[in-house]
């Protein structure tokens, strides 16, 4: 399977912490991959971000991309670094659906997003993300 790495980090942070966060969301993301099966071939980074818009060249190149068929899920270290804005996250995840490209979260285990279980999940942490810092 191949998939993608998608990280960001918010401009509020000095530019020695803004690199330390990428690299380490970069490392965790990757070590999921690998203990996963999951052939990473592209990694989208946007620095000074914030995840409550999608003003963010990477991703939205990431989101166009994901239509070309060249891979079937996206990897980030947590949900709110693919977005901290419900309608946002609601609207880019339909899409990425159509594509048939599955988000993945390195710290909240949706292993299966069928489930309502998971779903729930997910809707909570989409909800809290929303209200927290970025």
């Amino acid at each position: 399977m191949n998939g993608v790495i998608y990280v960001r980090c918010a401009s509020h942070y000095n530019n020695e912490s803004v690199a330390l966060a990428i690299r380490a969301q970069i490392n965790e993301c990757f070590k999921f991959a690998e203990s996963n099966g999951i052939n990473v071939v592209n990694l989208y980074i946007d620095v000074e971000a914030s995840g409550t818009t999608d003003k963010r060249p990477d991703f939205l190149e990431m989101i166009e991309d994901s239509g070309k068929g060249k891979f079937e899920v996206i990897i980030v270290h947590s949900l709110n670094r693919f977005s901290r804005d419900t309608i946002l996250w609601t609207s880019y995840r339909h899409k990425l659906e159509e594509n048939g490209v599955k988000i993945l979260s390195v710290s909240e285990d949706l292993s299966s997003m069928e489930d309502t279980y998971d779903l729930l999940f997910e809707n909570i942490i989409k909800s809290i993300n929303e209200y927290q810092e970025n």
